[in-house]
């Protein structure tokens, strides 16, 4: 069987049980990714051949407490759940390469450290992922004691305690940064076998994902971006071009020189499209206008229907099988610029730009993105401004 195939399998695989909260899907988790890192000829080390790609996985580290000076004692077992999953600021996140991470504390009892490949094969080969018997070896043997001395307990439908398994919830903290850290090849494998399950949709128009896109690291040019214009019942905005960096990212100190490359350096009015140049059989809501509009930079606009029950105005989504990859609001009320990739945000405050004439450069690495928006002013100079996420 060809392992780029069943790379991509295993890697949706993965994904459905990672979502489908039953104990055995949570084995399931543990059967693919031993099947992925654990194996003696791993499957990510065949289906990778050919590929320039290495795979970056982002864990966040625990908050660090100092017992001692707290004048407590050290707790007899720390376990990690989904904590290795998300973003949340008091933590610090470190990005790992396949080595480190199967390697990377998610436990400790009785003064031993348990890994992620640990967890792994403890799930696969004792407790039923492929394997059900007793443990084989001394961490799977500490692992079980962990379980067996676990606190928690819960109530089942008839009332009776039952013991929380704490090793269940890790395996899916473990999965979903497994997810991150493989898609960027199982991207590219289908874009180089079944391209046509690779399509992203910008304001209703599909198109070709880049390859990597999202990767690792990479960066994005949305040239002309503005806030949305009321016309009548409709809010219109002229359409994004976008341009994709997946290597060489410029740095931003360099997009000015990309900006006024472009004209941003002279201000340039933007004409709205009348109502009458606005179709009344939007589709999904949103309509490329064809005809050219008297005194507008670009030929053509989009235009949507305005929802004044909702400030926040999606000016471009990016999604991919359906599930959002990236998007950008402008949020009405406040001329604020949003930017979301993936599970990290970034928002800029825009009122001291022109905003009819803009442009915006985004940039994205495992755990950190960052926007920066410029502008032609009335007086015809130009500037940019950065927010960074963490």
């Amino acid at each position: 069987m060809d392992a780029e195939w069943l790379f991509v399998q295993a890697f949706e695989d993965l994904e459905r049980c990672m979502h489908d909260p039953s104990a055995y899907s949570a084995l399931r988790c543990a059967a693919v990714l031993r099947q992925m890192f654990a194996d003696q000829h791993t499957l990510l080390a065949q289906a990778k051949k050919g590929y320039d790609i290495k795979p970056i996985f982002s864990v966040l580290h625990p908050r660090h407490v100092d017992f001692a000076k707290l004048g407590l004692p050290p707790p007899s077992m720390a376990v990690m759940g989904v904590q290795l999953d998300g973003t949340p600021k008091p933590l610090e996140r470190t990005n790992l390469g396949l080595d480190s991470f199967v390697k990377y504390t998610v436990a400790e009892f009785d003064g031993q450290r348990l890994s992620v490949r640990d967890v792994i094969k403890y799930l696969s080969d004792a407790c039923g992922g492929v394997h059900l018997g007793p443990p084989k070896d001394n961490e799977q043997k500490v692992l079980a004691e962990l379980e067996r001395s676990f606190p928690l307990h819960t109530m089942d439908p008839e009332g009776r305690a039952q013991r929380v398994r704490p090793t269940l919830t890790t395996i899916r903290g473990i999965a979903k940064v497994a997810l991150d850290g493989l898609r960027p090849l199982y991207e590219a494998i289908l874009t180089k076998n079944d391209p046509s399950r690779r399509r992203l949709t910008a304001m209703g128009t599909a198109r070709t994902l880049e390859l990597r896109f999202p990767g690792q690291a990479g960066a994005l040019h949305a040239n002309l971006v503005t806030p949305p214009m009321p016309v009548g019942p409709f809010l219109t905005a002229p359409p994004t071009a976008f341009y994709s960096f997946t290597e060489n990212a410029p740095p931003v100190d360099d997009f000015a020189k990309i900006a006024k490359a472009l004209g941003y350096g002279t201000h340039k009015p933007f004409g709205v499209p009348t109502l009458d140049d606005i179709p009344t059989d939007l589709v999904d809501g949103f309509r490329s206008i064809p005809a050219v509009v008297p005194g507008a930079v670009l030929p053509r606009a989009i235009a949507w229907r305005r929802d004044p029950g909702r400030p926040d105005t999606v000016l471009f989504k990016l999604t991919h099988d359906g599930n959002p990859v990236l998007a950008v609001w402008w949020d009405a009320e406040g001329s604020i610029l949003r930017f979301r990739f993936r599970t990290l945000e970034a928002s800029l405050d825009c009122s001291w730009a022109n905003g009819l004439y803009a442009t915006a450069y985004f940039r994205w690495e495992p755990g950190r993105i960052s926007l920066t928006y410029a502008t032609s002013l009335e007086s015809s100079g130009y500037e940019q401004r950065t927010v960074v996420s963490n």
